[in-house]
């Protein structure tokens, strides 16, 4: 009786060690299960495309003073020139003011004639627009001729960043008192006074104290930030145009007086 209640309790013992033992494999193979499973997290949607936005975007820092505008424009100069790039150029001259004395009130004159008189004036001056693309390698020159800018070019520079971009600015001086001297380093592209002269010979017209001066000037730029190249360039300036007299076949007059502003903007830069 004793030896057959030991076995009794020799079996509970048993089964009770297998069944802790099993308990205690179940429980680790379910920890186990937990600690070695690699789970890729799934973000929403919107939550991954704000964190690719926030790794891509690059917030552009300014420079400060003139010293390093002027640096950091030259910089992306240097770089364009030593680049093969392909650009659009564009330039347009508007009309910004016109008088013609006594040659707007010839007696007689209809309206025609005096809107003839402006077209032709405006036409003298190189008014209307070109659009062209040019590529490395061409006369690059003829197209795009802007020249390091040095501090004595110029007379105010500003920059500002906005979002990638850092914007530029620069206000040019007189180059020894003549503005026509300082565009020189910018376009080869401009009217001067004997452009003008002999735009008029060929309206069959003659003048006297016919003059063309450049009157401002001022070049800017978007630069990416990242990369230093040109996203965009642009020259401004204002011409004045004047001459004592003016005579057509059978109208003469004068003064003849007037302003055009004129922009040269290049853009969609791209590497070839």
């Amino acid at each position: 009786m004793k030896n057959k209640l030991l076995k009794i309790v020799s079996l509970i013992i048993v089964f009770c060690v297998v069944t802790g033992l099993c308990s205690c494999k179940l429980t680790h193979k379910e920890i186990a299960g937990i600690m070695t499973t690699n789970r890729q997290v799934t973000l929403p949607t919107s939550s991954r495309n704000v964190a690719q936005k926030k790794d891509d975007e690059v917030t552009a820092i300014a420079p400060e003073g003139d010293k390093a505008i002027i640096k950091y424009f030259n910089r992306a100069l240097e770089l364009f020139y030593h680049n093969d790039i392909e650009f659009t150029r564009k330039k347009t001259t508007k009309l910004e003011s016109y008088s013609a004395g006594s040659l707007a009130s010839v007696s007689g004159a209809t309206a025609s004639y005096t809107s003839m008189l402006q077209s032709a004036c405006a036409d003298m001056m190189g008014v209307g627009s070109l659009e062209s693309t040019y590529y490395f390698g061409d006369d690059i020159s003829a197209a795009f001729a802007i020249k390091s800018v040095t501090e004595n070019l110029v007379k105010k520079c500003s920059a500002s960043a906005q979002g990638s971009k850092v914007n530029v600015s620069f206000t040019y001086n007189p180059y020894m008192g003549d503005f026509n001297d300082a565009i020189k380093n910018l376009t080869p592209d401009f009217m001067t006074t004997s452009d003008f002269i002999k735009k008029i010979a060929g309206y069959g017209a003659s003048q006297s104290g016919a003059s063309v001066e450049i009157n401002s000037i001022k070049l800017s730029a978007v630069i990416d930030y990242s990369t230093k190249k040109f996203e965009s360039v642009k020259i401004e300036y204002v011409t004045k145009f004047s001459a004592k007299e003016i005579a057509f076949d059978y109208v003469s007059g004068g003064p003849l007086n007037g302003t055009t502003k004129t922009v040269i903007s290049y853009g969609n830069f791209k590497e070839k």
